[in-house]
């Protein structure tokens, strides 16, 4: 677009054009007329005219065109300088932003080594959390919202028993038993709505299809805004719970035996009595609960050596046994043989006492009628009272055995086997192999001597662990029962007698279709006559005599509670020497060796008839030897006794 004054320029331009397009047709008609005269007159002069109007007119567009280049040339220039300091001023502005964006990019370089920093920590933080969850040592299992899992340590993996691979993309509920998969979810929908951390226990299947309990805590990631996962924190409580169990039936099993059981706190205090023990003192467990038994069954005839032996016990914190005159809440004295037990927690700090009593009034007054006796006799015949000191003798060196043979361990269970002292003081060539599988034990073993007679029982109770130890405490009370009060000795017998007091005690009628009991082996020892009566239900006798393997096989039938049940004795005649052995079926029956499979009891007695005339020390050595080789590194299947002895005859 033109400027107001170069338009006015080129209209003079293009009006100075027409004068001149006038003077040129001018000049052609001027010259026209001088070559062809004209009739009128005046026809030279008006050309003239026209050719300096035609002059003036070249003469003024040139001066018009000058002009108008020269101020076309002056706006030239004033708009190239105008144009050299805009690029100047674009060159400043250049430069200027070239060095903010320098500047910018030497920021943004810092910012993303610096992010790049942050992301490197964050990734060895990632890395090192991940190998902290995949070495902790409680399972730890991350889902997405649609119980997807995405993550599972290695302690997962252990405890279901499947590889890490298999555990991701499965959904959590396919880990837990079906009926457990509603309350799960509901689990889930409290988390959701609660917004906080919740606690539950649940029952889990196993790849194998095995169950187990586990305790499952867990928090809700999503509760952030920058995650949607659940993480799951697992605690196998399978043991906790069968340890429950355990002392819930022990409790039980506490309630049916026949001796009184106190127990006490670290601190002496009753917290927990049977009913046995109010029969035995006339006191109900709310009248003993936080009391010391002492202050209210001791009184004024107590003997203050007793007192102080059953005090120095305690406060050693080991297991004794003490004789002691009690007081019934009636006012009536009796005696019992009082067996106090400390019981430990793992780390060792005493945790309670368990006190077991048994009344021995009738042996203690005929042991205080015989000492009178005696005094009485000595005053008049000196040869009678050594006879006399003589009988006092053997009569307490019996009472001791007895008591010795009634040990009562740290748990309620040990408390019924007797020592191995006990046994060899009167049998000097035996020993006992006693494995049991589980904390305790169905197996157990039995020893009493009486006038210069000796019964030896060994006994495998139906199961092992807790139902095993349930009916091993039964059995061994009604074994004190039959062979102390009833005194019944015979083997088959004793058998008899038992049968029919575990059917009492179980209360089982001749429809019930259980058949908990145990298979017992009984041994009838006469050391005078040497002689030997064996009887067993279902478990046999194994000797060696002459040279000669023999085995006396058991009755088909156990000790369960059954119905017209008989059992034989066989005599045996110790003759030139005996080596007997009674066990349970435990060693014969443990898997190992090269193809995984039983001992065997051919294999068995085999063994035992090839140790035979070795020393009994090493002969349990060789036994114990033999069952850990042949178990490797296989788990024990049952528990495990073996007793042996050696008879010899004795001179009279």
């Amino acid at each position: 677009m033109l400027s107001p004054h170069n338009a006015n320029v080129y209209k003079k331009w293009f009006f100075s054009l027409a004068l001149w397009l006038l003077g040129t047709f001018s000049m052609l008609f001027v010259g026209i007329c001088f070559l062809n005269p004209s009739p009128l007159p005046n026809l030279p002069l008006i050309g003239i005219l026209l050719g300096a109007a035609y002059c003036v007119a070249v003469v003024s567009i040139l001066f018009v065109f000058k002009k108008a280049m020269a101020k076309e040339k002056a706006d030239a220039q004033q708009i190239i300088l105008r144009l050299e300091t805009q690029l100047s001023n674009s060159n400043a502005q250049k430069q200027s932003m070239e060095a903010d964006l320098m500047a910018r990019m030497t920021v943004m370089v810092d910012v993303g080594e610096q992010l790049e920093a942050q992301k490197r920590k964050l990734d060895r933080q990632a890395k090192t959390l991940h190998h902290a969850l995949d070495d902790c040592f409680f399972p730890i299992l991350i889902t997405n919202q649609d119980g997807v899992i995405i993550f599972a340590n290695t302690s997962a993996t252990v405890l279901w028993l499947y590889d890490n691979s298999n555990l991701l993309n499965r959904n959590i509920l396919s880990l837990f038993v079906e009926s457990a998969a509603k309350d799960f979810q509901n689990f889930l929908l409290r988390l959701e709505y609660e917004q906080k951390r919740q606690e539950i226990e649940f029952e889990i299947v196993r790849k194998d299809s095995t169950r187990s309990w586990v305790h499952v805590s867990m928090s809700n990631n999503s509760l952030r805004s920058d995650s949607e996962e659940y993480t799951f924190f697992i605690d196998d409580i399978a043991l906790q719970r069968a340890a429950t169990l355990e002392v819930q039936k022990l409790s039980l099993v506490a309630e049916y035996i026949s001796e009184s059981v106190i127990i006490t706190d670290k601190d002496g205090l009753s917290i927990w009595t049977n009913p046995s023990t109010k029969k035995l003192t006339g006191y109900a467990p709310e009248e003993l609960l936080g009391k010391k038994p002492g202050d209210c069954l001791q009184g004024p005839l107590t003997a203050p050596e007793h007192i102080e032996a059953v005090r120095a016990g305690i406060d050693l914190q080991i297991a004794f046994n003490q004789e002691i005159l009690n007081y019934h809440k009636d006012g009536h004295t009796y005696w019992i043989d009082l067996s106090i037990t400390p019981i430990f927690k793992e780390n060792g700090e005493l945790d309670y006492y368990i006190g077991v009593q048994r009344d021995i009034s009738v042996h203690k007054t005929n042991q205080i009628l015989i000492e009178e006796s005696n005094r009485s006799l000595a005053q008049n015949n000196a040869r009678l009272e050594q006879e006399i000191d003589r009988r006092v003798k053997d009569i307490r060196n019996q009472s001791e055995q007895i008591r010795a043979s009634i040990q009562y361990a740290k748990r309620i269970q040990d408390a019924i086997l007797p020592s191995t002292a006990s046994i060899s003081s009167k049998i000097p060539d035996s020993f006992v192999f006693f494995a049991p599988r589980d904390i305790v034990s169905g197996d157990f073993y039995w020893f009493a001597d009486k006038y210069d007679k000796s019964i030896l029982v060994t006994a495998d109770c139906t199961g092992h662990g807790v139902p095993g130890a349930f009916i091993s405490l039964i059995c061994e009370s009604l074994l004190n029962k039959i062979v102390h009060d009833y005194e019944i000795q015979r083997p088959a017998r004793i058998l008899l007698k038992m049968n029919e007091g575990l059917k009492e005690v179980l209360r089982r009628d001749s429809q019930s279709n259980m058949r908990d009991g145990m298979e017992a082996a009984i041994c009838y020892i006469d050391h005078k006559r040497n002689k030997i009566i064996f009887c067993g239900a279902k478990s046999g006798l194994f000797y060696v005599q002459n040279g000669a393997p023999n085995f006396i096989k058991g009755t088909k039938n156990s000790i369960d509670g059954g119905e017209n049940y008989t059992f034989k004795d066989h005599n045996l005649e110790v003759g030139d020497g005996l080596m007997a052995y009674m066990a349970s079926d435990g060693f014969q029956d443990q898997f190992g060796g090269a193809t995984d499979s039983k001992f065997l009891r051919k294999k068995f007695h085999e063994f035992l008839f090839s140790i035979s005339h070795l020393e009994l020390a090493e002969q349990k050595q060789k036994l114990e030897a033999a069952f850990k080789e042949w178990k490797g590194s296989k788990p024990q299947t049952d528990d495990v006794l073996v007793l042996g002895v050696r008879f010899t005859p004795q001179i009279n």
